[in-house]
């Protein structure tokens, strides 16, 4: 099993957000649309 580990920087505020996935462009896309709890107000 493959995993990639990622962090994500919010456009709102500057805070960061990091995690790990083995679908990286599945993940990433959850973040952009809002269905990640943690980020979805901190979008884009």
């Amino acid at each position: 099993m493959e995993y990639f580990v990622y962090i994500i920087q919010s456009l709102v505020d500057n805070s960061y957000y990091k995690g790990f996935t083995q679908d990286p462009e599945s993940r990433i896309a959850q973040h952009n649309s809002g269905l990640s709890s943690y980020t979805s107000n901190k979008m884009p």
